[in-house]
């Protein structure tokens, strides 16, 4: 005799049961990528060296390009992680 029965059949249900719950999605959005972090990780350290040429005096041109590309990887890099630019 096989293991269903005599006959394939659907298995019989003895009541009816609501729903089973899901358990809640621990991770919703997108992986933080390699890329992503490598932008966020140099406008990090980007924003270190405006940081310290504007301590050191450094004319102010060289701190604006240096806090513009700062602020560049940054935005990429969360633009990435929120998935509004691939």
């Amino acid at each position: 005799m096989p293991v269903q029965g005599a006959r394939p059949r659907p298995a019989v249900r003895l009541r009816a049961r609501p729903a089973r719950r899901r358990h809640p999605a621990l991770h919703e959005g997108r992986p933080v990528t390699g890329l992503s972090t490598l932008l966020i990780v140099v406008g990090l350290f980007l924003a270190g060296g405006v940081y310290s040429f504007a301590k050191q005096g450094m004319p102010k041109g060289v701190i604006v390009l240096l806090s513009i590309g700062s602020v560049m990887c940054l935005v990429a890099g969360i633009l990435r992680i929120q998935g509004l630019w691939d």
